[in-house]
């Protein structure tokens, strides 16, 4: 039965105390948090230790949870929060290093993962070059296939400031493309 309930009916029953619910909950979006946290991050091991932050102040606080508000921009909400703290307490904004290859990933299909690693390895390096508000708009949008009003909830930022990094990172990542000789034969 629990693994009929989607996220919102999962995050109420974990308020009223039922707690069979958090693996459920933990599986529907750990693939989702990781994949996003190892893109911005680059770095494998600190995205584990980020997303399992993240869903320990998710269990923390899932008391603030107002039912029936959509329960997936509110967990990147904190995924983001908690990267921006690491990196504000690391004193490492700016640039990244480059992304190692195994990519986490939630491709629905082993073929569409197989058509796409290629492709995500090389573009995921390319986006570590980028500043760190176009990254995290980009991630969202095409990565984790956001609307434009989760992403708007997930960084509190306004919709045309969403639209405008959006286009501006989507430049940024073609200038450096052709820096790079991407897609050259």
């Amino acid at each position: 039965m629990v693994e009929e309930l989607n996220a919102e009916e999962l995050i109420r029953y974990y308020q009223e105390g039922d707690t069979t619910v958090v693996e459920p909950l933990v599986n529907l979006f750990y693939s989702k948090i990781m994949g996003y946290l190892y893109r911005v991050s680059g770095d494998y091991h600190l995205a584990e230790d980020l997303t399992q932050e993240t869903f320990c102040r998710l269990f923390k606080n899932a008391g603030n949870y107002k039912y029936p508000n959509p329960v997936k921009p509110w967990l990147f909400t904190i995924a983001v929060n908690i990267f921006r703290d690491y990196w504000r307490k690391q004193g490492s904004r700016g640039r990244l290093t480059s992304l190692d290859s195994e990519i986490p990933d939630s491709s629905p299909t082993v073929e569409e993962d197989c058509f796409r690693r290629e492709d995500i390895r090389e573009i995921a390096g390319l986006l570590t070059k980028l500043n760190e508000n176009f990254r995290e708009v980009l991630i969202l949008r095409y990565v984790q296939e956001m609307t434009l009003k989760e992403i708007t909830e997930v960084l509190n930022i306004p919709e045309g400031t969403v639209k405008s990094r959006l286009f501006r990172g989507l430049d940024a990542l073609k200038q450096v493309m052709e820096k790079g000789g991407y897609g050259d034969e």
